[in-house]
């Protein structure tokens, strides 16, 4: 028999931000609180946006929690409730999370540097990198940091006719020549810039080409 069920806000749903979930309870006397687990299907589940339930509102049975997302794109929120007879109720929805400009006191496109190097090594899967995007509200005590730059629209300033670097939605970066670009982010109307720099092997500097031998 189900002991618990979810009802959950329809459509999309913003990062970063309290978001209501209606926990319907069967009888039964719970031993401790609530539980919050979130995540995703690859990353279930994560300590920050997981804990003890913050329950907002309560009408017998039925019990308003407050979560806020933490993860952009297809997360999974369960809620674990235990009971004094030994079992155990766990039910999950999933949530479309979309960036949110709200409450966002800060966004960095690659964890706040503004100069990111590549070097155009002879096998592709060395002239490449992720993206490493961040961002931080004023109500959340960590940053956040996102999977990939999916919820972010990207943009590259560079010579079309001879591209340095090739851009993927999800954030990878592939060095295709020797030379300079840079790259915007735009997180909700929020804007951040990193420069790209792709040397040669020859060219690269010390410090860097000491850290790929």
């Amino acid at each position: 028999m189900q002991r618990l069920s979810i009802k959950a806000p329809k459509g999309d749903v913003p990062l970063g931000n309290p978001v209501e979930l209606t926990v319907t309870l069967a009888t039964g006397e719970l031993l401790g609180d609530l539980e919050v687990l979130q995540g995703s299907e690859a990353f279930f589940s994560q300590s920050q946006g997981s804990g003890p339930a913050k329950i907002v509102r309560e009408d017998g049975l039925t019990k308003t929690i407050q979560i806020v997302p933490v993860q952009t794109g297809s997360v999974d929120v369960g809620i674990l409730a235990v009971y004094a007879d030994g079992s155990i109720a766990r039910q999950t929805v999933h949530l479309n999370v979309v960036a949110c400009a709200k409450g966002l006191k800060r966004f960095y496109l690659n964890s706040g540097f503004s100069a990111l190097p590549l070097v155009l090594e002879d096998k592709a899967e060395d002239r490449q990198v992720w993206l490493n995007p961040e961002v931080e509200y004023n109500d959340r005590k960590y940053p956040i940091y996102l999977r990939d730059s999916s919820q972010i629209k990207l943009s590259v300033q560079q010579d079309k006719a001879k591209a340095v670097i090739r851009v993927e939605k999800n954030g990878m970066i592939h060095a295709l020549r020797e030379g300079k670009a840079v790259i915007t982010g735009d997180f909700d109307g929020v804007i951040d810039r990193v420069t790209v720099n792709v040397y040669t092997k020859e060219d690269a500097p010390d410090g860097y080409r000491r850290v790929r031998q």
